[in-house]
């Protein structure tokens, strides 16, 4: 038993109720990927700067560098989509 038990009883209760399931399930939807994509292909383990300042600006920048990417990939694969649509409003 230690100092948190209660509090860790509470919690697992909680997790226990459908509502909390599915909030939680959306988690693996929007942010780990987001932190995994971060940490394993842009190599953003640690900050290699120090300071608040610094720091906020290195998260900046590796932030609207996943963003980016992201973009990308939405922006390779849309002249298909968009080609797929005009195409089938033109055949209706």
């Amino acid at each position: 038993m230690g100092p948190y038990e209660d509090e860790l009883l509470r919690h697992r209760v909680l997790m226990d109720t459908a509502e909390a399931k599915a909030i939680y399930s959306q988690r693996k939807e929007l942010a780990e990927p987001t932190f995994g994509i971060m940490k394993e292909v842009q190599w953003a383990r640690r900050f290699l700067l120090r300071g608040i300042l610094n720091v906020s600006c290195e998260w900046a920048l590796l932030s609207t560098a996943f963003n980016l990417r992201t973009l990308w990939q939405v922006w390779k694969v849309w002249p298909a989509q968009r080609r797929r649509l005009l195409t089938a409003s033109s055949v209706q």
